[in-house]
């Protein structure tokens, strides 16, 4: 699964990677999402974070280009 398809980006639009922090257990991300105008829209942060034997948290959230949260979710298809 793609971030596109995760953050249910309309076709028209562009998502472009601002950040990606990849390391061996914890990796982030964060996008921005630019209309078809090339207008930013939204941006979203993303994680997934592994304690091997003691947890498991994924998730995104979307926020407007004045910092508001739009959406968040505790879960990252990937």
């Amino acid at each position: 699964m793609t971030f596109e398809e995760i953050f249910k980006i309309p076709l028209d639009h562009t998502l472009k990677k601002t950040r990606e922090r990849l390391k061996t257990l914890d990796d982030n991300w964060k996008h921005e999402e630019f209309d078809a105008q090339g207008q930013l829209v939204a941006r979203y942060e993303s994680w997934d974070y592994l304690t091997p034997g003691v947890s498991h948290n994924s998730g995104w959230r979307k926020v407007s280009p004045d910092g508001a949260v739009l959406e968040e979710h505790n879960d990252l298809p990937l």
